[in-house]
């Protein structure tokens, strides 16, 4: 399974998992071999350090590497949001749910969290720990590939480490 994920100095596997290292501003870490329409995903993580780490689904890249598609993201303060991300990051980040509070969410620097995203069709529906968030309509993006996300809060290094991820295609 590793040689289908970046591998890099920000995309490290370690024993623990799969970390997401970012120093200035964020990065994605994707794997690039799959392309999901219709899916769901579930994916454990953890906020070592930094602001907000997260899911990318139906992503894309363009050769400069800069991602499109959507961001299902949260914080290590029990905060969520979703975004569509534009063809280029250096345009406006599109909140579809601006961040917003959840009980769901585990609180604090190294609190495991499990995300789940159910992408079908237009429908997608967010669950963070088993527990439902939100549905939202959007047909932006109809395909792509998965990837992961850390932010810094702008003090040090963000590291968030992923495991245990679980891709289901929906016939």
């Amino acid at each position: 399974m590793e040689a289908n994920w970046d591998q890099n100095s920000k995309c490290v596997f370690e024993s623990d998992g799969y970390h997401v290292k970012e120093g200035t501003d964020w990065h994605g870490c994707k794997e690039f071999s799959n392309i999901y329409q219709n899916v769901t995903l579930t994916v454990n993580m953890r906020i070592l350090s930094g602001l907000s780490g997260g899911l990318f689904f139906r992503v894309s890249t363009d050769v400069f590497g800069e991602y499109r598609g959507y961001l299902f993201e949260i914080t290590s303060a029990g905060k969520y949001r979703i975004s569509l991300f534009p063809q280029r990051i250096s345009a406006t980040i599109t909140p579809l749910k601006n961040w917003t509070f959840s009980p769901a969410l585990r609180q604090g620097y190294v609190a495991g969290n499990t995300l789940q995203v159910i992408a079908q069709g237009n429908s997608l529906s967010l669950y963070a720990n088993g527990v439902f968030l939100v549905q939202l309509a959007d047909s932006t993006y109809t395909t792509g590939l998965i990837a992961f996300f850390a932010t810094t809060d702008g003090l040090k290094q963000a590291d968030v480490v992923y495991g245990n991820l679980k891709v289901y295609p929906i016939a």
